[in-house]
């Protein structure tokens, strides 16, 4: 059971979160930051199995995303710098819901595992003890994210920045929908299990078509977030644990994890880096068939 609540940001922008109360004595906290084009109810399942464990388990829908955007623009961040406004707003979601406790663990998914990775670059958060990144990418080539980048700025330059980006979204997500043999649907490469990708589409707050001016914010993000340099900076208190799929396109069926855990390595050393690929899983490890293995996984590191 979760509960629903509001605050504003910086900006005044209505930022809606959740809280799932711990099922016995309170151990930790843990906050999940979902994806690209969809919502933070979609972790219910696995907000319910920490609670068992003794987290209590905290959530914002990001700018543009489920309830909040539904309040402003899906798709839509802000109209400049919107990843780190949304950095902002994550680093005053824990500030008011949370505040000081100091067994804090953040769990980032796909764009989310961007947005934790610049966070820890940005912030140094010492209540942060654990880190979870889940279907995160290293991204393409230096040359390749540039390219993306200005392609992206120029889409937005004609027209509304606002306009839905048909063109970004196909350039983009139509290589992933590929990466799946005889595929049902656009959206197969999330997970083999076929319910949960139908209640994706079904779902009027999962799927939707960006605008224009996000594309610029996430490729933006993505070069932030895997720039070596900036990499070097990350908080150095916290452990990470990369999970990812086989047959995950957005981490390059594996490979972007091993990359990732070399660089971050380097960084925070051996022992506060770890790395579990589940075999044949797809981009969404936590919705995929046999999730109890990741859930298992995950706590066992959080613990």
């Amino acid at each position: 059971m979760y509960t629903k609540e509001l605050f504003k940001s910086f900006d005044e922008t209505n930022i809606y979160w959740y809280k799932w109360p711990a099922h016995k004595q309170q151990v930790g906290s843990a906050i999940i930051i979902h994806g690209m084009a969809e919502h933070s109810l979609r972790y219910n399942n696995f907000a319910s199995f920490l609670n068992s464990a003794g987290y209590d388990v905290y959530a914002l829908d990001l700018r543009g995303h489920g309830a909040t955007g539904e309040d402003s623009l899906l798709g839509w961040f802000g109209p400049q710098k919107g990843w780190f406004n949304v950095l902002d707003d994550i680093k005053l979601f824990i500030e008011k819901a949370i505040g000081s406790d100091e067994n804090m663990i953040m769990i980032g998914h796909s764009m989310g595992s961007l947005l934790v990775r610049s966070y820890l670059i940005k912030y140094f958060d010492s209540r942060i003890s654990k880190v979870v990144l889940s279907g995160t990418t290293a991204g393409l080539s230096d040359f390749q994210m540039k390219a993306s980048l200005n392609l992206a700025k120029l889409a937005c330059s004609i027209g509304d920045p606002k306009e839905k980006s048909y063109f970004m979204d196909k350039m983009i997500f139509g290589s992933y929908a590929n990466s799946v043999k005889d595929p049902s649907t656009t959206f197969d490469w999330l997970t083999r299990d076929n319910s949960v990708v139908n209640e994706y589409i079904e779902d009027p707050l999962c799927g939707f078509v960006c605008t224009k001016k996000f594309y610029v914010d996430l490729i933006t993000g993505t070069l932030y977030c895997n720039n070596v340099e900036l990499i070097h900076q990350t908080c150095k208190n916290a452990k990470i644990l990369f999970v990812g799929g086989s047959q995950d396109p957005v981490g390059r069926f594996g490979r972007d994890i091993f990359k990732l855990k070399k660089l971050y390595t380097q960084v925070l050393g051996t022992e506060k880096v770890e790395i579990e690929l589940f075999e044949n899983f797809r981009h969404e490890v936590l919705n995929e068939i046999g999730k109890e293995s990741v859930y298992e996984r995950i706590l066992k590191f959080i613990s």
